[in-house]
């Protein structure tokens, strides 16, 4: 009985840890005092607190909130490249609702912004991110040019990680062609 007790004790104590997190991250968010990169810092983290998880777990229409969030701070700031991977994030929520037509229409919104600030981390991004869904769809041929262009751009970049993640993508897409 005693084990039991215990256990429950120490399950029910992490659960309040985590929400004690959760609000004070929410809390240095609402402080319209704090500087705008310490409040979309803590907005973002909110989405990959244990007790949320909202990027990568069932959340999906609140994670999409709280990116909506950052990306209105963001734009009334001037802050592209916060708008530009906010709009990937955004994206990347659409494909895992299974609205592949939708998420491509954020990507490419993002590859404008970083098209027009010089931004080639973010345009290869984009690239990758719009070659998943052609890859999804089966439609290997539109596939192929995005996951190319992003491995161009993060070998250009020195980005081995992300070229790495476009050079997997390869045999997938082209499975006649060699790298």
């Amino acid at each position: 009985m005693r084990v039991l007790l215990c256990y429950l004790f120490l399950v029910l104590s992490s659960f309040v840890n985590a929400q004690v997190n959760s609000d004070s991250l929410w809390s240095v968010w609402s402080d319209e005092s704090a500087p705008v990169m310490t409040r979309l810092e803590a907005l973002k983290s909110i989405d990959y607190t244990k007790d949320y998880n909202l990027r990568f777990g069932n959340h999906v229409d609140t994670a999409f909130y709280h990116l909506q969030l950052g990306y209105d701070l963001a734009e009334l700031h001037g802050l592209k490249e916060w708008m530009g991977e906010t709009l990937i994030n955004q994206g990347n929520l659409f494909n895992k609702k299974s609205e592949p037509a939708k998420a491509k229409e954020w990507f490419l919104r993002s590859r404008a912004i970083g098209e027009e600030i010089g931004d080639q981390n973010l345009i290869g991004k984009c690239s990758y991110n719009i070659g998943l869904g052609y890859m999804f769809k089966g439609d290997f041929a539109n596939g192929f040019p995005e996951f190319s262009r992003a491995n161009d751009i993060f070998k250009e970049n020195g980005n081995e990680k992300l070229q790495a993640h476009s050079l997997e993508k390869w045999p997938s897409c082209a499975p006649n062609r060699t790298i």
